[in-house]
C-alpha cells in the first residue's frame, strides 16, 4: 500500500529486506518485485553467524535500549536496523497497519509451562492475565493505544535506537480513518488491494506472500493461496516448534525440506538455535546460580527445560526466552550491573 502510493522523490528512496543466513524467502522474492516495479533499488540484509556469536550482547543491549519490553526472541532487531542504518538514515515501515486497519492482532496468551513458575506466584500470574485479556475494548482502541504500547512496542524502541522510524499507520489520520471504518472492511484484504490496484496497477498484478491479488478468484489462486496458507503453517511448525507433546513429529516437519516445503515465510531459528548454536549458551544461563535462586522460577525445572529443549524431547523456546528476558530485566534495569 506505501509503495503504491509512493510519491516521486529525489533522491530516490531504496528498498531492503531482512533475511536469515541463507534462505530466499517469499518476502525477499515478492520484495525485489515491488522495487523494480517501482524503479527502485532493492537489498537484502541477512543475519550473519556474527550475530549467533555475540547473542548474549545483544540481548542486553535489547533488554536495555527497549526497557525490557523486548528481550531474547527480538536480539535481531538492533542487529538487523544496524545494517539498515548503513544504506539510509530513515526507516519508512509499514508496521502496525494490520492492526490498525485489518483487525489483526498478536496480543493474545501462549501456552507455557506452568510447573515452572512457582505456585503461589503463579495463581497471581493466571488471574493477571485473564483480567487484562477479558478487558477487551472497542478493536481499534485496543490496538492503538493496549496492543501497540503494550505488546509491540518493544520492536519499534529497538529500532528507534539505529534509525530515524517513519510509520505512516500510526497517522492520527489513519487511526481516525479506521474508527470510522466499516467493520468488515477490517476483517477482508479488499480494500488494501483495491487501492493498491487503483493507485498503482502494476503492483496489483504481484501477490502477496499469502497468496492474496486483486481481482483473482479462479482456480490458480485458489490454489496459491493453498499453498502459501500451509507452507506459512509448515514455516511456523519449523521454525518455532510443535506444541508440546508433538515433538516426535519434528523430524518429519523438517524433511520437508529436501522437497522444498520450507523456509518460504519464516527466517528467525530461534529454536533451532538454542538446539546448536546457543545450547552453550542457554545451558550456563538457566543453570546459573543466581537465577536458581530467584524465588518465582521453580529451580527443579530451569536445568530440565534446558536440557529437553536441546535435546529435543520438547519445545521450550517460550519458556527460555522469559527466562533471559526477566534475568536481563533484573539485572540490568533494576540492579544496574551489565555483566552476567
Amino acid at each position: 500500500m506505501i509503495m503504491a502510493c509512493l510519491p516521486e522523490l529525489q533522491p530516490k528512496p531504496l528498498c531492503y529486506t531482512f533475511s536469515g543466513l541463507t534462505e530466499e524467502t517469499l518476502d525477499v522474492r515478492l520484495a525485489a518485485r515491488v522495487a523494480k516495479v517501482c524503479g527502485l533499488d532493492h537489498h537484502v540484509l541477512r543475519i550473519g553467524t556474527d550475530f549467533l556469536e555475540n547473542y548474549g550482547h545483544y540481548v542486553d543491549r535489547t533488554v536495555f535500549i527497549t526497557d525490557g519490553c523486548a528481550g531474547a526472541l527480538s536480539a535481531h532487531e538492533i542487529y538487523f536496523n544496524a545494517q539498515a542504518r548503513t544504506l539510509a538514515r530513515i526507516r519508512l515501515t509499514g508496521n502496525f497497519g494490520s492492526e490498525i486497519l485489518r483487525n489483526m492482532s498478536t496480543f493474545k496468551a501462549v501456552k507455557f509451562s506452568s510447573a515452572l513458575i512457582n505456585k503461589d506466584f503463579n495463581e497471581l500470574l493466571a488471574s493477571t492475565v485473564k483480567k487484562v485479556l477479558d478487558n477487551r475494548v472497542q478493536s481499534v482502541t485496543f490496538s492503538a493505544f493496549h496492543e501497540i504500547p503494550w505488546n509491540l512496542f518493544g520492536t519499534l524502541a529497538a529500532g528507534k535506537s539505529q534509525l530515524t522510524f517513519r510509520t505512516p499507520y500510526l497517522d492520527n489520520e489513519i487511526v481516525a480513518l479506521a474508527y470510522r471504518a466499516p467493520a468488515n472492511s477490517r476483517q477482508s484484504p479488499r480494500s488494501a488491494l483495491r487501492l493498491i490496484n487503483e493507485s498503482h496497477p502494476g503492483l496489483s498484478k504481484i501477490p502477496t506472500d499469502r497468496g492474496l491479488i486483486w481481482g483473482k478468484n479462479d482456480l490458480s489462486h485458489i490454489m496459491r493461496r493453498l499453498f502459501a496458507e500451509v507452507t506459512f503453517k509448515l514455516d511456523y511448525f519449523h521454525k518455532e516448534g510443535l506444541p508440546q507433546g508433538l515433538a516426535i513429529f519434528e523430524p518429519i516437519i523438517s524433511s520437508l525440506s529436501k522437497v522444498g516445503l520450507l523456509d518460504f515465510h519464516k527466517f528467525l531459528s530461534y529454536r533451532r538455535w538454542f538446539r546448536q548454536q546457543l545450547s552453550a549458551y542457554i545451558s550456563d544461563k538457566l543453570s546459573n546460580a543466581y537465577i536458581q535462586r530467584v524465588p518465582y522460577w521453580n529451580p527443579h525445572i530451569l536445568n530440565s527445560i534446558a536440557a529437553e529443549h536441546i535435546y529435543g524431547k520438547n519445545n521450550y523456546i517460550r519458556e527460555i526466552h522469559t527466562v533471559l528476558t526477566l534475568e536481563a530485566i533484573e539485572r540490568i534495569l533494576i540492579k544496574g550491573l551489565r555483566g552476567p
